[in-house]
């Protein structure tokens, strides 16, 4: 006779159910997905340029035109200096002038001297036959200068790039004190070429 074996009955796997397992995908798939944006973000953040300020804040100088010649020449309110040229050498040098017995400051110039007046950073190089280098500027930088002792000939200066010698943009303006804009078109070094002699800032 045959001794029965006895065998524990065999457990049953627990059921998940269906349901649960979807929610635990849709999970996964949004953890997932949010991964993938904030690693998207990540590469635009690096890839953007960051957005600078193209124009010099710093302010130009006011200038105003006096006069040519022997004579006395006053400063008036709101001005810091009178700027001569003289030459030679040619040059542009500041002046504080004298005050006279009105209480007025005034410069007694010269027959060869001409005079201006001048409030703000007034210490301005003189150029003739040379290049006023403005450096490397990107497209869309706006370029501010004044321009002092142009006179109306045929003398016109130049904005170039790279090559101060040809001309990209030929100034038809000349007066005594001008003030130029210059937006950049194109990246570069450029200048301001002085066919003409004059100051700059």
């Amino acid at each position: 006779m045959m001794n029965a074996k006895q065998t524990k009955p065999i457990a049953k796997a627990r059921q998940i159910p269906f349901s649960y397992l979807l929610i635990d995908h849709r999970w996964l798939v949004a953890l997932f997905l949010a991964c993938m944006m904030w690693w998207a973000s990540t590469l635009v953040a690096v890839a953007a340029p960051v957005a600078q300020d193209t124009t010099c804040d710093e302010p130009l100088p006011t200038i105003e035109w006096l006069g040519e010649g022997a004579g006395t020449y006053v400063l008036g309110d709101n001005f810091d200096t009178f700027i001569v040229k003289r030459k030679p050498p040619f040059r542009f040098v500041t002046e504080p002038g004298t005050v006279n017995g009105q209480g007025e400051t005034v410069y007694q110039a010269t027959g060869n001297e001409r005079v201006w007046r001048c409030a703000g950073n007034c210490g301005l190089p003189a150029e003739y036959h040379d290049a006023f280098t403005l450096g490397n500027l990107d497209v869309g930088t706006t370029v501010n200068l004044v321009v002092i002792d142009d006179d109306i000939d045929d003398r016109h200066n130049w904005w170039a790039v790279n090559d101060p010698m040809t001309p990209y943009l030929t100034v038809d303006e000349q007066n005594l004190v001008e003030y130029l804009s210059f937006d950049i078109p194109v990246a570069g070094t450029w200048y301001y070429y002085a066919q003409d002699s004059i100051g700059i800032a």
